[in-house]
């Protein structure tokens, strides 16, 4: 299921995100709390707001940018 613009949302691990992001990006009396650019995660906006652990090392493995590799 999608939700805006790119964002793929799949499963509960996927819901959790969103509601995070949700609450993180939320405007307060202080301001925003954190901005987070979801666009930063692998495949970017054409992949799943969250996936397992195996489906991040493979993604690392054979489609991840040197300076990702490094990060993990």
């Amino acid at each position: 299921m999608a939700d805006g613009p790119g964002l793929v949302v799949t499963g509960a691990s996927g819901r959790m995100g969103q509601t995070l992001i949700r609450l993180l990006s939320a405007p307060t009396v202080d301001g925003i709390v954190f901005r987070v650019d979801m666009r930063l995660r692998p495949f970017g906006d054409s992949g799943p707001l969250a996936c397992g652990f195996s489906a991040f090392e493979d993604y690392l493995a054979q489609h991840g940018r040197d300076w990702e590799r490094y990060a993990y």
